[in-house]
């Protein structure tokens, strides 16, 4: 399972305006201490896996980031309009950060100072900053007023953070503070997602296509096709509410070129992170997603459908039974066309047709595998040959061969 929290944020009506996330490893409600860095990513892992919509509900989410993030601008694998980029209070105001939050203001994200203290060198981000959130349990009651009324700006908000009592409350919206957090309104919720492990060798894959100056999508396409865990992730991202696509997506090729190279980096750098030394669960649904998937892909011409289709249709069949739900869920979840959609449901349309022939021999039904070759006039040695191959292929990827 993977895990995240959020806690409401309201303004000075009590009214929610967003939710801020929270990095969680565990049914407990505690952030557990570690790299922050690694912390961040599996927080916008989870995120994209659980889905904005289901976390943010239409609000605003405060994100928390720590520098090497925001310099790689992971941030902007989130939309625009309802992202706040929070920077942590250990952030160091480099050169590089302050113009890589520069970039993101010009992107439309706004910027939130966590932690907020008065300190040498920060005044170039104090500009940039949409939101100041100040812990109102280490900075007293007294100094409130002052940071306000010297900080305040048009379009700039204050945040009171920890907030515990009716008194506290009131208080900070006397002294200024328009945005409030703390346990007087709400605790964190914990959110938990089956998670998704891939195939340890892609992690090394990965790892390479990114140090390459320029990506090759040929290349990238091959891993994440050979990894239903990577091809389902691709899919759920794309389903977000980041990316508002009028095209339907036909292949994995297709996403990626969506995506577009900037993106898909980043992408590809959070799955890396949080997959790194994952081992590969429920290996044998892993093993025959790939199989089905890759059986699909070589029929598919012989049935006059698309190669593509079949092989995402091949990787989301068994995604429920990997995931623990239902196959509703999943169709829901991901980006790609409505046949795909369809045939996943078990509608009858061309594809789910082909895909029958791919389950007719996965399960030894001769009679309705002969059936169906027949109308396609496929040869019985060409159906086995193909299976043999799929299988041989899968086996390969999940025992880790590269």
């Amino acid at each position: 399972m993977q895990y995240v929290a959020r806690q409401p944020i309201l303004d000075r009506n009590r009214c929610l305006t967003g939710f801020e996330l929270l990095f969680r490893d565990s049914e407990e409600n505690r952030c557990p201490p570690g790299d922050l860095d690694v912390a961040s990513k599996r927080t916008i892992d989870t995120a994209m896996l659980v889905g904005l919509e289901k976390l943010c509900e239409g609000h605003s989410i405060f994100l928390n980031c720590t520098e090497q993030l925001i310099i790689d601008g992971l941030p902007t694998l989130f939309p625009s309009d309802i992202t706040v980029v929070e920077v942590l209070e250990t952030v160091r105001p480099t050169a590089q950060l302050v113009q890589a939050c520069q970039e993101l203001k010009r992107n439309g994200y706004r910027i939130a100072l966590d932690d907020f203290a008065e300190q040498p060198g920060y005044d170039r981000m104090i500009e940039l900053a949409d939101v100041i959130k100040v812990d109102i349990r280490t900075t007293g009651p007294d100094a409130w007023p002052r940071l306000t009324t010297k900080y305040l700006r048009r379009h700039r908000q204050f945040l009171a953070e920890k907030v515990e009592t009716e008194e506290e409350f009131k208080a900070a919206l006397h002294a200024g503070f328009t945005l409030f957090q703390g346990y007087f309104f709400s605790r964190p919720v914990v959110i938990s997602t089956s998670s998704v492990n891939g195939i340890d060798a892609n992690h090394l894959r990965v790892l390479s296509t990114l140090a390459s100056p320029k990506l090759n999508l040929i290349e990238v396409e091959g891993i994440v096709k050979s990894d239903p865990a990577l091809c389902y992730r691709l899919l759920r991202f794309l389903n977000s509410p980041a990316f508002y696509f009028r095209e339907e997506i036909r292949s994995v090729l297709h996403a990626l070129m969506l995506l577009g190279e900037g993106e898909l980096r980043k992408w590809m750098l959070v799955v890396c992170a949080v997959t790194a030394g994952a081992n590969a669960t429920k290996k044998h649904l892993l093993q025959t997603a790939l199989a089905r998937a890759k059986f699909g892909e070589t029929l598919a011409p012989n049935m006059k459908l698309s190669s593509s289709a079949l092989f995402i249709l091949g990787v989301l069949s068994l995604m429920h039974a990997i995931l623990d739900l239902p196959i509703e869920s999943i169709a829901d979840r991901v980006a790609v066309s409505r046949d795909i959609k369809a045939a996943m449901m078990g509608k009858a349309n061309p594809l789910r047709k082909g895909f029958e022939l791919v389950l007719a021999y996965e399960r030894g039904d001769w009679s309705r595998c002969d059936e169906l070759r027949m109308k396609w006039n496929i040869p019985s040695k060409f159906l086995t040959d193909a299976y043999l191959a799929s299988m041989q292929w899968a086996k390969l990827l999940t025992d880790g061969a590269t």
